[in-house]
């Protein structure tokens, strides 16, 4: 006759998870699920030879027609996502923030001239130059 452990060994590798959750619970352990809604507002300055032909796509919203100086606000709004495991008030684990608009699209007709990565925040700031009255401005190449 085996021992009690060799045959029972498979039914408590299953059982550990469970008796690891309960004492989790139980130590004051939660999970939560962060969403939020934000608002968000770009000024860009196209500069090309005929800067009306392009537009700026917002995925999931609108489409901004650049008009012949080549100054548009694009206002998009995102939907946030943020997870965290919080054990005895201390995070013990934390999602990185995600967004449903992630980039912005410069396009001609059908075709993507420039994507502008949106996130971070801090590289979107630091990668175009802005003028005097705040547009940042977008240098596209003439094909």
């Amino acid at each position: 006759m085996k021992p009690f452990m060799q045959t029972q060994r498979w039914k408590l590798f299953y059982l550990y998870p469970l008796l690891l959750s309960v004492c989790l619970v139980s130590a004051g352990c939660i999970s939560r699920r962060n969403a939020w809604t934000s608002q968000g507002s770009n000024k860009f300055a196209i500069q090309a030879s005929n800067p009306e032909q392009y537009f700026i796509r917002v995925p999931h919203n609108d489409d901004y027609p650049v008009p012949h100086n080549g100054r548009v606000t694009v206002s998009y709004s995102q939907a946030n996502k943020y997870w965290e495991v919080k054990c005895a008030d201390l995070i013990i684990l934390g999602g990185h923030p995600s967004s449903n608009v992630n980039a912005l699209y410069v396009m001609r007709g059908k075709k993507i001239v420039k994507k502008i990565a949106l996130t971070p925040l801090k590289d979107f700031l630091s990668k175009y130059d802005t003028d005097d009255q705040g547009y940042l401005t977008l240098k596209l190449d003439e094909e």
